[in-house]
């Protein structure tokens, strides 16, 4: 008799305790973290949950939010009652979020930007370890932001996907990568590529590389395939910074302009009979690092969503909007 009263006493306590609506405490939308950085300049909705003892969220409790501590005569940094925050300079500011008899205090990091900026595109090798992705940004002053709450996903992640912050090569193709902070909005260009081992076979996205060393006078020559080729020879500094110049360096039997200005590029309509030769006129042995690329129109159906040129490299901030 005693055992059936104190399973019956149990039961009521467990069924009071599921429905109590008491906030017992505020949490973050994020991660449950005292810090809440804000990049926009535009009036935001700071994130705030409340929960019961037993952690279960409170979907309609109200939240009264006030400015606490010496920050608070910041009138650049303003704050609604409903909990929106107006960062229109860089700085710091406490919040108090209230519901019910639940409180807890939040610091706010006003920290505008006016851009981002990131490199034009990742090029992967299919195989390697994850590689990191830099992205910079910056306020209307140019001065660098480096607290920035943002969010990044891939397009295509069956190329390319996101782990740890680092992007992993899955598959050979293109994809973009978005990255959204504050404002701002960009895309990077995501390329997975995978070497052939020899000229003829290179694809889109499959190049040929080789690095050798050539002998005084030693020639060396390539056949490409037919079609739009990407010649590219590169130096080795590190062994020497001259190489290239010391190098003769001809496309014979293809219709080529030049491609980079920076070193030693050539674009070629080639043909059957297309021959890529470099000799070495040093008297010492010099090193050789010559790459071919192929840019075919892709499969139909298979081409990869166009992302606006504007996003590359520099976001897109429609400050206009705030």
């Amino acid at each position: 008799m005693c055992h059936s009263r104190s399973t019956l006493l149990l039961t009521l306590v467990i069924v009071l305790a599921a429905c109590d609506a008491t906030p017992a405490r505020i949490t973050t939308t994020v991660t449950d973290s005292d810090t809440v950085v804000v990049n926009t300049q535009r009036p935001t909705p700071l994130p705030a949950v409340v929960r019961t003892r037993n952690g279960s969220v409170l979907e309609n409790a109200p939240v009264q939010w006030r400015r606490v501590g010496s920050a608070g005569s910041n009138t650049d940094m303003a704050l609604s009652d409903s909990g929106k925050v107006d960062c229109q300079t860089t700085g710091d500011l406490q919040v108090e979020a209230r519901s019910g008899s639940a409180s807890r205090t939040f610091t706010v990091l006003c920290r505008p930007i006016a851009t981002v900026q990131a490199m034009p595109a990742v090029v992967l090798q299919l195989g390697d370890a994850p590689t990191e992705y830099s992205i910079g940004a910056l306020t209307a002053q140019r001065v660098p932001v480096y607290q920035v709450a943002g969010v990044a996903t891939m397009a295509d992640t069956s190329v390319a996907a996101l782990r740890d912050g680092r992007i992993v090569a899955r598959a050979v193709g293109e994809t973009h990568l978005r990255v959204q902070a504050g404002d701002c909005d960009v895309a990077v260009r995501v390329v997975v590529e995978d070497a052939v081992d020899t000229p003829d076979a290179i694809a889109r996205n499959r190049p040929y590389e080789t690095q050798i060393m050539l002998a005084p006078g030693e020639l060396r020559s390539w056949r490409p395939p037919a079609g739009l080729t990407y010649v590219h020879l590169l130096s080795e500094p590190a062994l020497a910074p001259n190489a290239s110049s010391a190098m003769k360096f001809g496309i014979l039997n293809a219709n080529c302009a030049n491609y980079r200005q920076a070193y030693r590029a050539r674009s070629c309509v080639m043909t059957d009979s297309s021959v890529v030769a470099i000799r070495n006129t040093r008297a010492v042995s010099s090193p050789v690092h010559l790459r071919l690329e192929v840019k075919t129109p892709y499969p139909e159906g298979r081409k990869p969503k166009r992302v606006p040129s504007e996003s590359h490299g520099n976001a897109f901030c429609p400050h206009d909007l705030r």
